[in-house]
């Protein structure tokens, strides 16, 4: 503690910008990290990859949506699950496409008097039927309703473009 003291406020702030830069170079790196490895996963092993990113767990996730949700952030959900099927340039956050998170949001929506209830029903359907052959159409209508202009979806996802976003977003919640 005396050593603190008795450091010239120079040295202080070298050691607090030293500190911040350590920081944020390991989590940066750590990011760095989790994307590297899921690359080499997926070009080594593109079947092992794939099948490992279809094993997301179920338990871990809950969306704390209730019946008092708005359906802004109903669609905001939506939004960030369709992430994994698409093809686009930018992605601002993400929640597995899996049945558990598909059923928590169909709840909601099944039980709400959304102005669109119609339109998010339909794709959640869609999604427990497993068919996202609609995804990139899906996240557009998602996107343009929360108001986004950048990150437009392009096109579907590869099972290999998955399975890389999986292991790259979800990695620790891979079984």
């Amino acid at each position: 503690m005396k050593k603190i003291k008795n450091m010239s406020l120079k040295s202080k702030l070298v050691v607090v910008v030293g500190f911040a830069a350590v920081v944020v170079i390991g989590y940066f790196g750590m990011g760095y990290y989790h994307t590297y490895k899921a690359e080499q996963m997926v070009a080594q092993h593109p079947e092992q990859a794939v099948l490992k990113a279809t094993t997301i767990k179920d338990s871990d996730w809950n969306l704390h949506l209730d019946s008092t949700s708005s359906e802004e952030a109903v669609e905001n959900i939506m939004h960030q699950m369709t992430h994994q099927k698409v093809i686009a340039d930018q992605k601002w956050g993400a929640i597995p496409m899996i049945p558990d998170t598909i059923n928590q949001v169909y709840k909601v929506v099944k039980d709400s008097d959304f102005p669109d209830k119609d339109d998010l029903m339909s794709m959640l359907e869609d999604w427990k039927a497993g068919n996202f052959s609609h995804a990139a159409s899906n996240h557009n209508y998602l996107w343009e309703r929360l108001g986004g202009t950048v990150g437009e979806a392009m096109g579907i996802a590869s099972p290999e473009e998955e399975a890389e976003y999986v292991l790259e977003n979800f990695s620790s919640k891979v079984k």
